[in-house]
């Protein structure tokens, strides 16, 4: 147990790095006119705060600026001749030596010990319950009855989605008119193209893993509401004012039979802020979205540094 103590230890640091991290992204979602599908690219950074220890070092960081506020000891993990070092931001400062691990007391050792049980036990049920979900996913999959295209029909299920990672589908409750069924379809492939039920299960898993921290359940849930922002921008980028018009509608009509998987349970709180943005959304000019990619990218790259 004191190999799962010493995880828990660095899972406990990550989880602070990326609660500043997370802040600082859903602060610059307050800056509407960014793009939302150059927005989301953020999110990778807090994502990676929570899933990988270390970070290459460097002064010019957001997060070296913070921890120089909050007294946090960096330790370097690999250097190469002072060119690029590697580090690990130690928030907890526990340890009494770290190559190899020590706890400055064995009282602090049996404290970590213990609270590594909690969190494993509490993943492992989380884990049944995404499997659970996951299998019964698959079964509507395997029943879905041929209708059009990548188009299956399901008595199973009360709204559009898509199911599958590797050979999607999109699978409808019932048959729909043309006008609607060409919304739905404009959507949902629009997820199949940007991999969202891929990007989702990833970010699920991550969040899972730090389930003792609240910021990561609302780190989930903001960005699965932005893959749906991203995925309705992109499909409304040609329509005409009409045609959002009845983009949101068909949105409306689907709002009070929603299917209740984690993804679609998620974005479904953010009905209302979907359709604003749907019915104001006016499209930037191709440099202006040029630059916004810069900045952001740029941004992703330095919350991901220490």
């Amino acid at each position: 147990m004191d190999f799962m103590a010493v995880v828990f230890y660095w899972t406990l640091n990550m989880s602070i790095e990326a609660t500043f991290v997370g802040l600082i992204v859903l602060a610059i979602d307050r800056i509407t006119s960014i793009p939302k599908q150059t927005h989301i690219i953020l999110w990778f950074a807090t994502f990676f705060r929570m899933a990988i220890p270390i970070g290459l070092k460097t002064n010019f960081s957001i997060c070296h600026i913070i921890e120089q506020f909050i007294e946090t000891k960096s330790i370097t993990v690999l250097s190469n001749d002072s060119i690029l070092t590697f580090s690990a931001s130690n928030n907890l400062k526990f340890a009494g030596s770290y190559f190899p691990f020590v706890f400055r007391t064995s009282s602090i050792k049996r404290i970590f010990i213990f609270l590594s049980i909690i969190w494993l036990f509490i993943l492992f049920l989380l884990t049944i319950y995404w499997m659970i979900l996951y299998c019964l996913g698959i079964q509507v999959k395997k029943n879905a009855i041929p209708y059009i295209d990548n188009i299956f029909i399901s008595n199973k299920i009360d709204s559009p989605t898509v199911y599958g990672i590797l050979n999607p589908i999109i699978i409808i409750p019932y048959k729909y008119d043309v006008e609607t069924l060409s919304h739905i379809k404009r959507h949902e492939n629009n997820h199949i193209k940007r991999r969202d039920n891929l990007h989702r299960i990833i970010a699920i898993i991550i969040s899972s893993i730090h389930w003792f921290n609240p910021f990561s359940w609302l780190f989930l849930k903001k960005y699965l509401e932005d893959i749906e922002f991203a995925c309705d921008e992109k499909t409304i980028a040609q329509y005409s004012d009409q045609q959002k018009k009845d983009y949101a509608r068909t949105l409306i009509m689907f709002a009070e039979n929603k299917n209740i998987s984690p993804a679609m349970y998620f974005a479904g709180g953010c009905l209302k802020k979907r359709i604003t943005m749907i019915l104001s959304y006016k499209k930037i000019k191709k440099w202006l979205s040029i630059v916004w990619a810069i900045i952001i990218i740029s941004i992703t790259i330095n919350l991901m540094c220490n």
